[in-house]
Formats: C-alpha cells, structure tokens, sequence
C-alpha cells in the first residue's frame, strides 16, 4: 500500500487493518501455513511502518515502535516479548 493512501485512513483503521493481518497470520499457522504465515506478518510490519511514517501519528510513535518490536519478535521466532497472537489480535483489534 501507498503512504498517500495510508494516510487517508484513521489511526484506529490502520491499527485495525494491522490487527487483520494479525489474525491472518494466526490463522495461517493454526492451519500449518508457516510459509504465508510469515508473508502476512512481514505485511502486518510494512502497514505499522507506514503508520510510523503518517505525520498524524507522531504523538504515538512510542507506542506504534513497541507495537512493531513486538510483531517482529513473533516474525523472528525469538520469543522475547512473550507475546501471543490472541493478545496482540486484540490489541490491534480493540482500534476497530
């Protein structure tokens, strides 16, 4: 998605569209799908960069930079965090 685009919508509809992929990417692993699984929260990472690049939201780049170190520690399998996919779903979700 264009940044152009992307700043059309809300904070709360770009967290959302984030939290879809979110769950995209749960679900794909429940069912085995490692592969697009990962392609889906490499796309959940590019949607928060660009929520990171919209002007609007510079008074929640701590919380949107978390955000993003969180969903690429479960990218990355590292376990840092100790985050789940329900509770990051519902964070993003909770925007909606």
């Amino acid at each position: 998605m264009e940044l152009e685009r992307w700043e059309r919508f809300s904070f709360e509809k770009q967290m959302g569209n984030i939290g879809s992929e979110i769950a995209r990417a749960k679900s794909l692993g429940e069912k085995g799908d490692f592969e697009n699984k990962k392609k889906s929260l490499g796309i959940a990472i590019d949607l928060i960069d660009l929520t990171i690049s919209d002007a609007k939201n510079k008074n929640r780049l701590f919380e949107i930079l978390r955000a993003k170190e969180v969903v690429a520690d479960l990218f990355a399998n590292s376990k840092i965090y100790k985050v789940s996919y329900d509770f990051l779903e519902r964070y993003f979700l909770f925007f909606t």
